[in-house]
């Protein structure tokens, strides 16, 4: 049973990473078919790694309250909800 979880985990995770990484290149070919500008798509990778940098700091708080799976889910669900809104 737990190798099972371990696998969705594994699956979910991965599909996630997928996204994001597609999510971006689609973000920075979109704002350079805009304007062209260098500067501009430099500040979306590292943007990005900024928000991750920073929530790390978080994550210690957020373990000792709650379950990791249940941090888990609620990170992707906010995730995707923050992405839809951009694109809509």
């Amino acid at each position: 049973m737990k190798n099972r979880s371990v696998l969705f985990l594994w699956l979910g995770q991965s599909q996630a990473n997928l996204a994001d990484v597609l999510y971006i290149v689609a973000l920075i070919s979109i704002l350079y078919a805009q304007n062209s500008s260098p500067v501009l798509l430099s500040c979306i990778p590292f943007t990005i790694t900024t928000a991750k940098f920073l929530s790390s700091f978080t994550v210690p708080f957020l373990i000792d309250r709650y379950r990791a799976k249940r941090i888990l889910v609620v990170s992707q669900l906010l995730k995707t909800s923050v992405l839809s809104m951009f694109f809509l």
